[in-house]
């Protein structure tokens, strides 16, 4: 098994970078790793705040095609298993991402801007 197989691969990579200035993850692939997990044993979740279908409690909720009861509200780390992730996300979602949250979806967001009227 390699690190990019690893469910930390992210985090230890940016540990071991903050910590020694860089990673090499060849090393820890040859010599195993006591944390390794295989990430192909998890299923990727969408979190409702992140699905297509995801709208502001107060905006009449839930979306038509969400496929929560009318009578239910989700939260926007709740999730389902028929959630699908958006394509992209406005300016004000991004707005109001933490860093952490920016970092995750920076592809995501770098394909959104092109959607914005600058």
């Amino acid at each position: 098994m390699t690190c990019k197989e690893c469910i930390h691969y992210n985090a230890c990579k940016f540990t071991y970078i903050e910590a020694f200035g860089s990673f090499n993850e060849e090393q820890f692939g040859q010599t195993g790793c006591a944390e390794f997990e295989d990430k192909s044993r998890f299923v990727e979740v969408v979190r409702c705040k992140d699905c297509k279908y995801w709208q502001d409690n107060n905006g009449g909720y839930p979306h038509e095609e969400c496929r929560w009861g009318k009578e239910e509200t989700p939260d926007a780390d709740d999730f389902c298993s028929y959630g699908e992730r958006k394509e992209y996300f406005t300016r004000e979602e991004v707005s109001k991402m933490s860093n952490k949250d920016v970092k995750k979806h920076y592809k995501e967001i770098l394909k959104s801007m092109k959607k914005w009227k600058l």
